[in-house]
Order: structure tokens, then C-alpha cells, then sequence
């Protein structure tokens, strides 16, 4: 039993001992980082399945950011990690000038594609950086008309390879790369992205693959993983370290009564199968807390792309008057009830809501911002 930070030394005299078995057990995933960090500093080499995300590491975010740039031109975050990435490199100062008009205000109107496309924009930057940007923007030329045309995998690795990329990922990059590709070719959908929330989903639930030059005598994983097994050597990381305050119970329940009096028993999990809050869970500390609120939503669902729609029909007949002017009026006058509900969703899941009216008797149907 020791800190986090022993752990490397700790293990390499195990190991140096002759132990032919050593686990190193956590109790919680936030611990992994600080762990992983402190056996390579030691240069220990594990075993582990599913235990290391790698949803920061930077070769993954920079092929996120290939992806949203050669589907959605508008994106500039993505657009810009591009141009900040070590294969394209400018500098601070050039991408200031470039998303700053001739007054020096900031244009957040124009699509940074455009702006990459207009001559006076670029003579404003450095020579240096107009070297980069040229042969980034040339590479780009080429990928951008092939998006919905061919693979949206495909293009993204020859992307990957085109801009240098690949040429700068070490042997760890490369793997954690190809999980990228595996994760993306499930998702895509006729050669097309269909949902960036479902991908960013995708990618928070990858792992790397255990170090293929292990040798299996050093492992890692959670307690709960550890049960049935033996070890030469067992490591318990950080076990006098409090929990934090305010974390989550793993069990919440509570007792309530409806409009007729019936009373209730409620009970949930703190967390659901796929680590997010269980939406019972938050109604209870809701309840507890005194804020229950009670709405009641006419219709809502969730599409294909990941996104709830909540849709508020409205069966009143339009008679005279200007549609238009009608439809406007009835937008103004229920905007704000619906975003109320959207707010109260928003508390319970994490996913997009859009939310529309629906007049069945007109007919028309009313997307509301």
C-alpha cells in the first residue's frame, strides 16, 4: 500500500525480486492517469485491457479535428487545431491576422475555408506562415470534394497521411490511430457523418489495446476486475486517500406522494451501465432538494442522429387572416414554455433537444431556435 506517485519504483524492485506476478488494483478509473504516468517514468511496461481512454491523447484529437474540418467547413475549432497542428504549425500572430479583418476586429462571420481562400487574407500573414498555410490549403483542396463521394474513413486516412500526420506519430500514436479509424468506419454512414454526437460519444469509450512488447507479469486493473485471481505481488495505490466530498452514493432512494395521495417508493443507482448520471437518480436528489417541477410534454423522441425532439402540437384550426403572421405569433407566444422544457431535459440527459411546433390542421411544422 503506497501513494501514487511510489507506485513505478515500487513495482521495478518486485520486478527485480524475480516476482513473476504483480497487480496493481485501483478503485476508481481517475486514478489510472497519474498511475500510467508514474510506470512509465519507471519504465514498466503492463498489461492492461480497457483501463487506459485515450480520448485526449493528441493523435486522436487531431484526427477528430480532420474529421469535423472535411464535413463541416463552418467549424472553426476544427478548422483552426488544423492550422495549430504540429504538420501545418503557424504561428499565434498568423492565425490572429488570418480570423481578424484589415481593422484588426475579429471576423467571426466568414468560414475560415474562405478566409484561407482570399488573397488579401493571406498576405497579411508571414511568409513563413504563408508557406504552411499554402501547401495545408492545397492538401485540403483536394479532400474537400470528396466528402459524400467516397468513404468518409477513407478520406480521412489519406487526410491523416496527405498533411504529415501519420509521418509524425510514434508506434503508440499509430495504434491509438487505428482505433480512431475503427471507431469512425462504425459510425459513418453513406460515406457521410450522420452524428458528431454519437462519434464524440464513440470516441470517450475507446481504450488502448494492452502494450504489445509487455511481457504479462505486471497488470492493471480495477478492484472489482481483481476477484478470482492471484498474484505474486499485490499494489493497493493510494488506499488511505479520502473519497472526495459531495461524490456520489451508489444507491438513492426516497419517499414521495402523488396528486391523489398514493405514496411512492423511489430507487436508483448512482450511475447507469454507461457511466452517466441515471436520470431517476437526479429526479430523487431533485425531490430532496425541494425542486421537484412537474410538466407535461405532448410529444418527444429521439432521432437517428442522437438528438430528442420535443414537439408541442397545437390542433387548433388557422381560419383567415396571413399564415405567416399567425405562424410568427405562435412562435413568440410559446418559445419560452418550450425551452422550458428543453431546460428540464437538459438536467436529466446529455444529448441535444430541438424543439418545434406542430399544426396539424394547417399543416405546418415549426422548428423553434
Amino acid at each position: 500500500v503506497l501513494g501514487v506517485f511510489g507506485v513505478g519504483e515500487q513495482v521495478q524492485r518486485h520486478l527485480d525480486d524475480g516476482a513473476q506476478s504483480i497487480a496493481i488494483l485501483v478503485r476508481s478509473r481517475g486514478q489510472l492517469p497519474a498511475i500510467t504516468e508514474a510506470l512509465l517514468r519507471a519504465g514498466v511496461r503492463v498489461s492492461a485491457t480497457d483501463i487506459h481512454p485515450v480520448a485526449d491523447h493528441p493523435a486522436l484529437l487531431d484526427l477528430r479535428a480532420m474529421t469535423i474540418a472535411v464535413t463541416d467547413r463552418y467549424d472553426r475549432i476544427a478548422w483552426l487545431a488544423l492550422l495549430r497542428a504540429p504538420w501545418s504549425g503557424l504561428s499565434l500572430p498568423d492565425l490572429t491576422r488570418l480570423v481578424e479583418n484589415a481593422q484588426g476586429e475579429l471576423d467571426a462571420a466568414t468560414p475560415l475555408w474562405t478566409l484561407l481562400n482570399d488573397a488579401e487574407v493571406i498576405a497579411r500573414l508571414s511568409d513563413d506562415g504563408q508557406r504552411r498555410l499554402h501547401r495545408m490549403r492545397a492538401v485540403m483542396a483536394q479532400a474537400l470534394p470528396h466528402y459524400g463521394r467516397m468513404p468518409l474513413t477513407a478520406l480521412v486516412h489519406w487526410l491523416w497521411q496527405a498533411l504529415g500526420a501519420a509521418a509524425l506519430c510514434d508506434r503508440r500514436s499509430h495504434r491509438i490511430a487505428e482505433l480512431f479509424f475503427q471507431t469512425l468506419n462504425a459510425q459513418e454512414s453513406g460515406y457521410a457523418l450522420p452524428s458528431r454526437f454519437r462519434l464524440d460519444r464513440a470516441l470517450a469509450r475507446i481504450h488502448e489495446l494492452p502494450d504489445p512488447q509487455a511481457d504479462g507479469r505486471v497488470h492493471v486493473m480495477t478492484l472489482h476486475k481483481s476477484k478470482g485471481l492471484e498474484f505474486d505481488v499485490v499494489v493497493l495505490p493510494d488506499l488511505a486517500r479520502q473519497p472526495r466530498r459531495g461524490a456520489a452514493a451508489l444507491l438513492n432512494w426516497t419517499d414521495y406522494r402523488d396528486a391523489a395521495g398514493r405514496s411512492h417508493l423511489l430507487l436508483a443507482p448512482g450511475r447507469a451501465r454507461s457511466g452517466e448520471p441515471d436520470p431517476i437518480y437526479t429526479l430523487i436528489q431533485r425531490l430532496e432538494a425541494g425542486q421537484w417541477v412537474q410538466r407535461i410534454i405532448d410529444r418527444s423522441f429521439v432521432d437517428e442522429a442522437g438528438q430528442r425532439w420535443i414537439i408541442d402540437y397545437k390542433t387548433g384550426a388557422h381560419e383567415g387572416g396571413d399564415l405567416a403572421t399567425f405562424l410568427r405569433e405562435e412562435r413568440q407566444r410559446y418559445t419560452e414554455q418550450l425551452q422550458t422544457y428543453r431546460r428540464l431535459l437538459l438536467t436529466l440527459e446529455d444529448r441535444p433537444v430541438r424543439m418545434a411546433l406542430y399544426f396539424p390542421m394547417v399543416p405546418a411544422f415549426l422548428e423553434l431556435a
